[in-house]
């Protein structure tokens, strides 16, 4: 799929699709490039994906990002430090993976204005 054309995507939703896990970070790179100033919402839950990987740190890089589901995915390893700049996200799910270690301290200061 040539992402390019995807510039002014404002919402992905690929949820309960069992999307395989070996493209994961490439498809969050690809999506951080071509839709970082478009995308507002960005579900991925209930797909298996991670795969034993952690979150790509081009999850930092959607600007406008206001929900974000990756849930019951096999994600693990501690939150990327990039999350904090997630500054517009109003709702995060990342329940059902396999997160662990220290919550980025940059993220209380992500605050509703």
């Amino acid at each position: 799929m040539n992402l390019q054309s995807l510039r002014n995507l404002a919402t992905l939703d690929l949820s309960y699709n069992e999307i395989a896990s070996e493209g994961t970070i490439e498809l969050v790179n690809g999506l951080s490039i071509c839709c970082n100033n478009s995308l507002e919402e960005l579900h991925l839950g209930h797909n298996g994906l991670g795969g034993g990987h952690q979150l790509p740190d081009s999850l930092g890089n959607f600007n406008n990002l206001r929900s974000l589901d990756l849930s019951f995915n096999s994600f693990d390893g501690p939150l990327p430090n990039s999350i904090q700049h997630l500054t517009n996200l109003d709702i995060v799910d990342l329940h059902g993976n396999f997160l662990s270690g220290p919550i980025p301290m940059g993220i209380g200061n992500m605050c509703y204005g």
